[in-house]
């Protein structure tokens, strides 16, 4: 028996691309705070994948399994086709040494999914900890709770292995791929003002990030990024009659660890109090905007999708104000009167 510890409420869970890494840098302690504070300000918006496009946080690197605070490796899932032993000796031979899992498995077979006994969907999991008969993984749960559920080992193995296309090497198909994860020994990130101020730019300018950095990623001209991603998504709420309540609660997210940055950086004599204070209240209308969206959810009342919409343009106009000037006034500690 093996379970590795976990943090069941990350600082951002709206998809598992962040949620995962989160819970395990935070399993413990929050010491990769400054690492974490350093990014997860921009975002950005694909448009190239119909109903499967996303919002989600711009990182440089692009993925979590190269964050500069993981020890990573990953196989292909071929290798272990028609082995049940071999994959169970595995799993658990890696957690023992450390290693979460993150591999994408059929919730067809996986108990309280949304696509339990009905549907085969290959979705990501994390995998934790196991048991003499159980391994316990995390991930949304069919109440949209992003939980612990208990599996059987065999079922989590069908599951895992369940993939039609396994034996079609496919180098961009992320289900095909297992990740191992832990935290690099004695890693540290101090916090950085300079690289904090840069992004936030980015973010008020909707700059493409991996653009001004140099590096070559290839972005189709449907991405968008920053303040326009989020009016973006404003505008799609009254085009599209619809809202997608993971862009919502990422919109809030965003909110909430921004005033996290900005607490963290006046107690280290970065900022003064007034702007974490008045960004207090981008949080705490963002955490509106996320409940009229919860009640859009109950009710289906196509009036409230009016009242989102016109609530996030508000938000981001009084957004600008502030985050503009904490980028002209932020400075180093010793220059803040104390």
């Amino acid at each position: 028996m093996n379970i590795l510890p976990i943090n069941k409420k990350p600082y951002a869970r709206a998809f598992n691309s962040t949620g995962f890494p989160l819970s395990i840098m935070f399993a413990k302690e929050d010491s990769l705070l400054p690492f974490f504070l350093n990014t997860h300000i921009q975002v950005n918006r694909d448009l190239n994948k119909s109903k499967y496009s996303l919002y989600n946080f711009h990182h440089v690197p692009l993925f979590y399994f190269n964050w500069g605070c993981f020890e990573t490796q990953i196989l292909r899932k071929f290798n272990f086709v028609n082995n049940t032993i071999s994959t169970k000796g595995f799993l658990e031979k890696n957690i023992d040494a450390g290693y979460y899992i993150v591999s994408y498995i059929d919730e067809f077979y996986i108990s309280n999914r949304n696509c339990t006994g009905v549907q085969h969907f290959m979705h990501d999991s994390l995998l934790y900890g196991y048991d003499d008969y159980n391994y316990y993984i995390l991930g949304y749960n069919n109440k949209g709770n992003y939980d612990v559920t208990v599996v059987e080992k065999d079922k989590f193995i069908h599951a895992f292995l369940d993939d039609n296309n396994i034996n079609i090497l496919n180098s961009f198909d992320v289900s095909q791929f297992i990740i191992l994860l832990k935290i690099k020994p004695n890693f540290k990130e101090n916090i950085s003002i300079n690289r904090i101020k840069l992004l936030t730019e980015d973010y008020l300018l909707s700059n493409n990030t991996a653009n001004r950095l140099g590096i070559d990623v290839n972005f189709h001209s449907n991405y968008l990024f920053g303040i326009v991603a989020f009016k973006n998504l404003a505008t799609e709420i009254i085009t599209e009659n619809y809202i997608d309540l993971r862009f919502i609660r990422l919109f809030y997210e965003h909110k909430s660890i921004m005033v996290l940055r900005l607490n963290f950086l006046v107690k280290q004599g970065y900022i003064k109090n007034d702007i974490y204070l008045r960004y207090l209240e981008i949080e705490f209308f963002a955490q509106q905007i996320y409940n009229i969206s919860l009640k859009y959810i109950i009710t289906k009342d196509k009036n409230l999708l009016k009242k989102i919409s016109n609530q996030i343009l508000e938000l981001i106009e009084n957004e600008k104000k502030i985050l503009t000037d904490f980028i002209n006034y932020s400075t180093f500690p010793a220059q803040i009167s104390k």
